[in-house]
């Protein structure tokens, strides 16, 4: 009477486990439509489970195993594509995939289950028939099944994250190193068992359970600290491209510095020119020195873009670093010398812009047609930066938003991050549109 029990606790509890550790394994890999992963995780459960009740009525009718594989991977398939936002390819394969392992699962049960009882000397055939006969060996097949399924979802998640996430961490390997141990030991403490009885069992639930707590906290601590250790990541990678932004910024204001000493030096020996000119001097001598001043002070002349000390050094500076790149640049700037936007944000905002474009424009394949535009002004209490780029490369885009195109994306694409966190500083918005062979970026910042 009391294995009984303990059968149905433990096929209850399988049943549970196995939509735990999906919904586990699919919001680690999967975006979330509901911004909760708390609430995903329930919802996940419910629809799952629920639904999955409801098939158990049907085949209980039909007694079909082939019917029993096309609802579980339709219920599967149908919680991703209701719960999750990434592309509809991406949720749907995952749904197939932890379908097929969910199988794969229950025939690594079946062999083990198999191996254990003919060891034991039964005489027990592959299939539910054969093995219901058998009352302990039922409740032994939920334990096997418990770890081998965590073990197979572990390096699912594994293989996920380095071949379609290309997010790769040695600590990743926990999760599949604990739970093969786990299971490694429960399977040598049934070979060692002499009896199979109720108390045998009854320990291998309680080690179960204990070893899901422990894989569990595995995935939440080790989770948190590659989270953390990504962010120290990014951040590092921020600073250290603010910091060059911040020299990038020194080094405009002392050119600007620099180009008007020059312009007053050339504008002081301009006038004792003209000087020498009214007191009778040689006027062929003078006049051959004032067209080599004049000449000098035109090479040296800083190009005014606009009213923004700052702002003009950055577009004088990237406009020369285009044109030497043949890239054709037009620019409309009306951004006043107080602008309400703190200087090395505007430095920034417009070196990165500028640099995204430029980018864009050395990779196209059109050698005739690269071109830049970037116009701005303030209007309506909003600075608004538009800037446009032809380019050739295919766009990266995922929910909405355009991805740098790097291979090496880990460490790339923090410009990217900077313009969305200075657009957010100033209560702005940024639209970026990609059509027939020009990119556009609309940049507004409250001033």
């Amino acid at each position: 009477m009391r294995i009984e029990i303990l059968l149905k606790i433990c096929q209850a509890g399988m049943f549970l486990v196995q939509w735990v550790i999906m919904a586990v394994t699919s919001l680690n890999l999967l975006k979330t439509k509901i911004e909760s992963k708390r609430k995903t995780f329930v919802f996940y459960i419910i629809l799952g489970m629920g639904s999955a009740a409801i098939s158990r009525v049907i085949l209980s009718v039909t007694k079909s195993v082939l019917l029993n594989v096309v609802l579980c991977a339709g219920i599967v398939i149908m919680v991703h594509v209701l719960l999750f936002a990434d592309s509809l390819k991406k949720r749907i394969g995952l749904g197939a995939i932890e379908m097929m392992i969910s199988l794969i699962g229950e025939s690594g049960t079946a062999y083990l289950l198999l191996t254990t009882a003919h060891s034991r000397g039964i005489d027990m055939l592959y299939g539910y028939d054969s093995m219901y006969a058998h009352t302990e060996y039922v409740v032994l097949s939920s334990i096997y099944s418990t770890l081998i399924f965590f073990v197979l979802f572990m390096i699912l998640l594994v293989l996920w994250k380095g071949i379609v996430d290309r997010f790769w961490m040695k600590a990743y390997l926990l999760y599949i190193i604990v739970p093969f141990y786990q299971l490694i030991l429960i399977l040598i403490y049934y070979a060692t068992c002499k009896n199979l009885e109720e108390i045998e069992l009854t320990i291998g639930v309680i080690l179960v359970v204990f070893s899901l707590i422990i894989d569990f906290s595995l995935i939440y601590l080790v989770g948190g600290m590659l989270k953390k250790e990504q962010v120290e990541k990014e951040l590092t990678a921020l600073y250290a491209q603010r910091q060059t932004e911040q020299q990038y910024y020194e080094m405009a204001v002392n050119n600007m510095t620099e180009l008007k000493e020059i312009k007053q030096n050339y504008t002081g020996q301009l006038q004792n020119i003209y000087d020498l000119l009214e007191n009778g001097e040689n006027n062929s001598e003078i006049k051959d020195l004032l067209d080599r001043s004049s000449q000098k002070l035109q090479a040296t002349a800083l190009k005014r873009y606009c009213e923004n000390a700052i702002v003009n050094a950055i577009l004088t500076i990237k406009s020369a670093a285009a044109l030497e790149k043949g890239i054709d640049v037009d620019c409309a700037c009306g951004v006043p010398e107080s602008v309400g936007i703190e200087a090395i944000d505007l430095c920034s905002l417009f070196a990165n812009l500028l640099d995204n474009a430029i980018e864009a424009c050395e990779k196209s394949e059109d050698t005739m047609q690269k071109a830049i535009s970037i116009h701005a002004g303030v209007r309506g209490g909003y600075l608004t930066i538009k800037t446009e780029n032809t380019y050739s490369q295919p766009v990266v885009r995922e929910k909405g938003k355009f991805l740098t195109s790097k291979s090496d994306s880990a460490n790339h694409g923090y410009g990217l991050k900077l313009i969305d966190d200075i657009i957010r500083k100033y209560d702005g918005n940024l639209k970026i549109d990609a059509e027939a062979g020009i990119f556009k970026v609309v940049a507004s910042l409250k001033v």
